[in-house]
């Protein structure tokens, strides 16, 4: 119980402490910060319902995009997914031996029109949502959101990101353990390693 505590405290600070208004002055950070990000002088400003456009068959992208919708959904923004049409977002996959960017890489981009993540492989769209969840505000009211134009290439620097939970030596809940395997998806943390013994 004090874990949930402690966890819940510690993600409020931080929602409070980078996450300033939904302005179009502010320039949010990421975390873990992104290889690159230019912030442009436009805002994008999102109708009550955000669309997901995604067009392929990848399953464990739809997965991507579903627990993106549950993420959305705690925050009060209700999404759809929209596989025909244009949506708000578009998530595409591209060939990354044709645009030189490395495996778990993304390309999020917010324009005055939408926004698009472009990414090689499963990994790198589910970072991509993780940071476009970073740039939404952290509390919704009944205007539209508005985001500030941004470019953002990112990729990890290296490839074991990860912690080590000891449960041998002190007890945590079934829901504690999951609770922190969301929080270390969303930092786009990648190795989990629990010790029972």
């Amino acid at each position: 119980m004090n874990l949930n505590r402690i966890i819940s405290c510690t993600f409020f600070l931080l929602c409070v402490f980078f996450v300033g208004s939904e302005a179009y002055g502010q320039a949010y950070e990421i975390i873990p910060k992104p290889q690159t990000q230019e912030w442009g002088d436009g805002v994008l400003v999102l109708n009550r319902n955000i669309d997901i456009q995604y067009k392929g068959k990848n399953d464990t992208i739809s997965r991507s995009i579903k627990l993106f919708q549950e993420q959305l959904q705690q925050l009060g923004i209700p999404t759809t997914v929209n596989k025909k049409g244009k949506g708000s977002i578009a998530i595409r996959i591209t060939d990354g031996a044709t645009q030189n960017k490395p495996l778990e890489g993304y390309n999020l981009t917010v324009t005055t029109d939408g926004i698009q993540i472009a990414a090689n492989d499963n990994a790198g769209v589910f970072y991509g949502l993780q940071s476009l969840r970073q740039l939404l505000p952290p509390v919704r009211n009944n205007d539209g959101i508005s985001l500030r134009t941004v470019v953002i290439e990112d990729a990890p620097a290296i490839h074991w990101r990860g912690m080590m939970l000891d449960v041998s030596r002190h007890f945590y809940t079934k829901e504690s353990i999951l609770h922190i395997l969301d929080l270390l998806a969303q930092y786009k943390m990648n190795i989990f390693s629990l010790a029972l013994v």
